[in-house]
């Protein structure tokens, strides 16, 4: 009655796979997770941006309208910013500081898709607010 030993690496079959799994999802989802964060970071940079040239131009015009000014942060936005659904922008030009206002509706408009349970993580909306005093 001889037992056979297994062989040392024998027994070891299949545990770098099990830890390569472990280690790659967690990886991944740090990764996401920063990717997710700079998604959010960039548009918000992008709608801050887009009010304050507004503001600007609604300095620069004698009489702005709301349209001049919501034209000017329509160009100010990147393109898939500019066309999305969900973008509000308003300029109250009849007082003084004339304030814009920029709405972007992040989470119907995404850039990446959301992981489950990260949704509670991410904006509903974005709000970016410039103001700038009419001239003299």
């Amino acid at each position: 009655m001889s037992r056979r030993r297994c062989a040392p690496h024998a027994a070891q079959r299949g545990v770098a796979a099990i830890e390569f799994g472990l280690v790659f999802i967690a990886l991944f989802v740090v990764l996401y997770g920063l990717a997710t964060f700079g998604s959010v970071f960039y548009t918000r940079h992008q709608i801050t941006r887009a009010a304050a040239d507004g503001a600007r131009a609604a300095a620069m015009y004698a009489a702005p309208t709301e349209a001049q000014i919501q034209g000017v942060v329509r160009d100010a936005l990147a393109l898939p910013l500019a066309d999305a659904p969900g973008l509000e922008i308003s300029a109250t030009t009849a007082s003084d500081p004339v304030v814009v206002t920029v709405r972007y509706a992040y989470r119907q408009n995404a850039l990446l898709p959301l992981l489950p349970l990260a949704d509670r993580f991410v904006p509903e909306t974005l709000q970016a607010r410039a103001s700038s005093a009419r001239p003299s």
